[in-house]
């Protein structure tokens, strides 16, 4: 009933990677955009109100993309490494984006550094793993549901959600995040200072 994907029907698999994260970029890449363009607008309520519409859907299409990503690459037969690759592709976008942006001021090291290990960026791509956990279960329940066969827990998800709440909770709760966050100034200062 479903193709395989395997490396002898590459359109497909191409496919089946690129359409739902290609469609998030460029999504992310619209609200981006625009969150840019609000600044030429004068009135300052109207101006605030977008921005905090545009703002919070930047946000949500940033961290959340991989509940959308994950369950339409899972449901068009892509494999698990497939899934992650494309849940990642969003963040890792916005990843770039920053190292581009700081890597005007600063060292490409030092850029690189700000790109993935500030508290937001490691924020989003720690809480990926356990969205990705959430999705695969969620995943395995409609495919119980439907098929009535297969397992539904297994460690995988669990473990990842898991691994992946503990450092949330270092980075978010913890003295409201403080001490991760000195720890990595620390860290950028022994390394760039």
């Amino acid at each position: 009933m479903d193709k395989s994907f395997t490396a002898a029907n590459p359109p497909d698999s191409i496919r089946r990677l690129f359409v739902a994260p290609l469609i998030a970029v460029v999504i992310w890449i619209a609200l981006q955009m625009s969150y840019d363009l609000l600044g030429y607008i004068d009135n300052k309520s109207i101006y605030r109100t977008l921005a905090a519409v545009n703002w919070v859907l930047l946000v949500l299409s940033t961290g959340f993309s991989v509940v959308v990503i994950y369950p339409i690459t899972a449901f068009m037969g892509a494999p698990l490494s497939i899934r992650i690759l494309a849940s990642y592709i969003v963040p890792l976008v916005w990843c770039l984006k920053e190292f581009i942006r700081v890597s005007g001021n600063h060292t490409v090291v030092e850029a690189l550094y700000y790109a993935i290990f500030e508290s937001v960026q490691l924020l989003v791509l720690i809480s990926q793993v356990a969205l990705i956990g959430g999705c695969e279960l969620v995943y395995r329940w409609f495919k119980r549901k439907s098929n009535g066969s297969g397992p539904f827990l297994t460690p995988g998800p669990i473990i990842a959600i898991i691994l992946s709440v503990i450092p949330l909770y270092f980075i978010l709760i913890y003295e409201s995040g403080h001490v991760f966050s000195l720890k990595l100034r620390m860290i950028y200062r022994y390394l760039f200072l």
